[in-house]
């Protein structure tokens, strides 16, 4: 009597541990697709990366792209369109940003950026999502103190996110000079 318990209880153990991973790539899963959706409402609130590196005007120096011209002729050059003013427009730097990536080499050191900008975005979010659960759920029991520690830490991932973006839409810029 007693081993079948003890099969039993492994079998169980090993039923939760399978359906604990399912849930938490369903949830996951879940998380990317609410991530994307949010993040291109953010893009239409504030400007693309691709705006800030194509026309030189981000905040940020260390991430400015140093030979931005030879980018601007080459895009000139391998799509045949005309770059007037990318200024005036987040049209147009979506544009030639979305023409730069589909001739862009499948190559690994790109895809670690990009998996580490959808990594880094993912977290943000569910970092958001996981903080107005805790505030909504515990807003009686919570301490004072608490919602500036969550302020400052979305903070901290909102500004990550942002260099992420950054990191990946310059090395896809730059990395048409190589093409």
């Amino acid at each position: 009597m007693i081993e079948i318990l003890k099969s039993d209880l492994k079998e169980y153990s090993e039923i939760l541990l399978f359906a604990s991973l399912m849930a938490m790539y369903l949830f996951g899963y879940i998380n990317d697709s609410i991530s994307s959706i949010l993040e291109n409402i953010l893009y239409k609130i504030i400007k693309k990366p691709s705006y800030y590196l194509l026309t030189n005007s981000g905040k940020i120096s260390r991430l400015k792209i140093a030979n931005l011209d030879a980018v601007l002729e080459k895009i000139k050059e391998k799509f045949e369109i005309e770059i007037t003013n990318l200024e005036g427009t987040d049209l147009n730097t979506s544009q030639a940003f979305k023409l730069i990536n589909q001739c862009k080499k499948d190559n690994d050191s790109l895809k670690e950026y990009y998996f580490s900008y959808i990594f880094s975005r993912n977290i943000f979010f569910a970092s958001i999502f996981l903080s107005i659960a805790i505030v909504i759920s515990n807003h009686l029991k919570l301490e004072w103190f608490s919602y500036p520690i969550i302020l400052c830490i979305l903070t901290i991932l909102y500004f990550r996110r942002i260099e992420k973006s950054f990191y990946y839409s310059r090395r896809v810029i730059v990395g048409l000079l190589h093409i």
